[in-house]
């Protein structure tokens, strides 16, 4: 694994000079080091977290802890017996206490998965496990519905669908407390339906307290999609119909099934959807959504140039900051 730090501006075409460099792990050709997460704590040490692979046998997780200068600090692997030992990174935070919080995806089969949470210290100290189903002969989980997210008071907060024995496909939405104890559960199935039963397309973000979905939802006549706002915890729930015009429901119509399709909140909990454009060619369009479901506004770009978005962040004046890739789409053109 290298990691690179860069002290100035870096202006298109400029050479990259990073000011250190270190590599960590080993060269046998079937051992690999697949890397998920990179983060920092508040004592700027930074933690490398992933799996690691052994001849196609196995897949456990790894972590490395650096200081601020490179050095190693520790190490952990972890293997889960959970049938053919493929484990997976799905997210990792650090909480308040600089405790490390991993949830992993463990394979009971090759078509069959659970999903578990381990927290470490930050001397990479075990401290628990929380596991949604039994490791031995686990119940499978939706790996796409999966959501999580680390609340004010450190609780880690967890969204997923069991695929089998679930009535109504329904959502399950978990609390678990700092000391790795369930303290609040409820299931949802609507907003999460269309008419005829199906699951509908959707993104989902924790913003000021509440579940924010917005989703597209296909109905069996005109206008045959309508998408939605829909905000609910434990106890409420609202439903709001956005007004899209007919050019922004086409734009957006197929962007929840792209991967990189992404919701944000700025500093005032407004609701920003990133989404591609329909196409070959893809460009990128913004839906800038208030609380209450207004439309604030839309921009729909156009294919002139093959762009993906790769990072979104907001300003001290809370102004909109998208940075992307700028490739022409003449495939002979430079990225």
């Amino acid at each position: 694994m290298i990691i690179l730090f860069c002290s100035k501006i870096i202006f298109s075409q400029n050479i990259i000079n990073h000011e250190k460099e270190t590599t960590y792990g080993t060269y046998n050709q079937t051992n690999r080091d697949n890397l998920t997460s990179t983060l920092k704590d508040r004592n700027n040490n930074i933690y490398l977290i992933g799996s690691t692979e052994n001849d196609f046998s196995f897949n456990d997780l790894k972590i490395v802890k650096l200081d601020a200068n490179l050095n190693v600090l520790w190490e952990q692997e972890k293997s889960f017996e959970s049938g053919i030992s493929f484990d997976n990174v799905f997210f990792a935070d650090i909480d308040s206490f600089n405790n490390l919080i991993i949830i992993s995806s463990l394979a009971n089969t090759s078509s069959n998965q659970t999903f578990i949470i381990t927290k470490y210290d930050e001397n990479g100290n075990f401290k628990w496990n929380y596991t949604l189903s039994d490791i031995s002969n686990p119940e499978n989980i939706d790996y796409w519905s999966v959501h999580s997210y680390i609340d004010d008071n450190d609780n880690i907060n967890l969204k997923y669908k069991p695929l089998e024995n679930n009535p109504n496909k329904r959502h399950y939405f978990d609390k678990i407390s700092p000391s790795g104890k369930k303290i609040e559960s409820f299931t949802k199935a609507l907003p999460f339906k269309n008419e005829d039963n199906t699951e509908n397309s959707y993104k989902l973000l924790h913003n000021n307290n509440l579940y924010n979905i917005i989703s597209a939802n296909y109905l069996s006549s005109a206008p045959y999609v309508e998408f939605k706002l829909h905000q609910f915890n434990k106890n409420n729930s609202t439903t709001a119909s956005l007004s899209l015009t007919g050019e922004e429901i086409d734009y957006f119509n197929t962007a929840f099934s792209e991967s990189w399709t992404q919701l944000f909140s700025d500093k005032q909990n407004n609701l920003v959807l990133i989404a591609p454009r329909y196409g070959l060619e893809n460009d990128f369009g913004i839906l800038y959504i208030d609380i209450n479901g207004t439309i604030k506004y839309s921009k729909l770009s156009h294919p002139s140039k093959d762009r993906y978005v790769l990072d979104v962040g907001f300003d001290s004046s809370n102004n909109l900051i998208v940075i992307s890739n700028n490739k022409n789409t003449d495939t002979t053109d430079n990225l």
